[in-house]
């Protein structure tokens, strides 16, 4: 399925769009978080068509862009170094990267220490506090899964597998 950049004009507004291509019978328009928009047409659709119907669905393109541009991040990207700010747990702590072995991540008074060997090594810094992040995060999901599974005991559920991802577009997901 190759995709291909494409804009169409509603009054002084451009929206861009990815179109694709799929064996399906119904066009699809997705906003997604980072506020693209992505259109997936049957095969044999042609562009004209295509635009049209983003242009018919423009408004509701723009409201959803809207909606979702509350959600972005104000934070600038990461750059691992000495004074940044990050958060845990809903409070901000400012990074204090010190040369030291072994490498270890902790959190205390207000700052998020990283010692390492290499203290100009953003890579590495970078690799080692989201590894912190991890574990923390498997750490407390755990613990706040224990503490609800009393709550369900009588529906019989089992205890579920808890994984922790990275995920680019979603801030978490349940299947069971």
């Amino acid at each position: 399925m190759t995709e291909r950049l494409y804009q169409v004009q509603y009054g002084d507004t451009t929206i861009e769009y990815t179109l694709a291509y799929a064996p399906r019978k119904t066009l699809a328009i997705s906003v997604e978080p980072d506020l693209s928009v992505n259109v997936t047409a049957p095969a044999e659709t042609e562009l004209a068509a295509i635009e049209a119907k983003v242009r018919q669905r423009a408004p509701w393109i723009l409201r959803q862009q809207r909606e979702l541009e509350q959600y972005l991040p104000t934070t600038p990207p990461r750059q691992y170094v000495n004074g940044e700010t990050h958060r845990y747990l809903g409070r901000q702590y400012r990074l204090k990267v010190i040369q030291n072995q072994p490498d270890f991540v902790k959190l205390a008074r207000g700052w998020l220490y990283v010692y390492t060997d290499d203290t100009h090594d953003t890579a590495h810094v970078k690799q080692l506090v989201e590894a912190w992040y991890h574990k923390q995060a498997q750490r407390v999901f755990g613990e706040r899964l224990e503490a609800m599974l009393p709550r369900f005991a009588h529906l019989g559920i089992a205890k579920p597998n808890l994984l922790i991802k990275t995920l680019q577009a979603r801030w978490g997901s349940c299947t069971g």
